[in-house]
């Protein structure tokens, strides 16, 4: 019996001496201030911007405006920092994308409005905007029109026509049950027609004027 604890002891010590090198080794090795960092993992790419081609066309004779409006989404486009600019959780949010629960919302077909040149920061007058353009408003002041009416311009006081783009298919969904629709007629007297741009709304250095370009077929309901 004595003889089997002798050889568990001599068995012991050099495992015990091994693990104490092996111990040493890696605690040497991480304080060694020569020791190179292992590199950061690459930065995933960030998906690139929508580009502004779904803007309608601007009449090149026309004073033009830096901010559009979308008034389905109630967004705003800024055309300096390419940005959208929209509310979220009470904040406004500036992003090169989209809101979030808009993603698939086809900027191809959308009707926008440019507003007034000398607007600064449209969206601090938010209430003004939602007021005189209003969701889907243009689906009945618009219904008339021979051509596709693609947006409005504060600055000429008329629409932009454009052809309708191919859009997305969507996913059809059951209408067992539903009511029959109505349309939507708005009947406020400021709907659709442009925002008076007062002195505190302008951009500095904005003529105080009104609008240089001249009103062309203003349409009146």
């Amino acid at each position: 019996m004595k003889t089997t604890t002798n050889h568990l002891k001599l068995f012991k010590q050099p495992v015990l001496l091994l693990l104490f090198t092996v111990f040493r080794f890696h605690t040497s090795s991480a304080q060694e201030p020569g020791a190179v960092p292992a590199p950061p993992p690459p930065p995933q790419e960030a998906p690139a911007p929508p580009p502004a081609d779904w803007l309608p066309p601007g009449d090149p004779a026309a004073q033009q405006g830096d901010y559009y409006y979308l008034p389905d989404i109630e967004t705003y486009y800024d055309m300096r920092n390419r940005e959208f600019v929209y509310i979220e959780d009470g904040n406004w949010v500036f992003s090169p994308f989209l809101p979030p629960m808009y993603a698939a919302y086809d900027l191809r077909n959308a009707f926008a409005v440019m507003l007034d040149y000398r607007v600064h920061e449209p969206w601090m007058y938010h209430h003004m905007y939602v007021s005189h353009y209003p969701r889907y408003y243009y689906r009945s002041m618009y219904a008339g029109e021979a051509r596709p009416v693609r947006g409005y311009n504060e600055n000429v006081r008329t629409v932009f026509y454009g052809e309708r783009a191919v859009a997305h298919p969507l996913v059809a969904h059951p209408t067992v049950g539903y009511r029959t629709t109505r349309p939507v007629e708005y009947r406020g007297g400021a709907v659709g027609h442009p925002v008076v741009v007062e002195k505190n709304m302008m951009k500095p250095g904005a003529p105080a004027g009104g609008n240089r370009a001249p009103v062309v077929n203003e349409r009146r309901k």
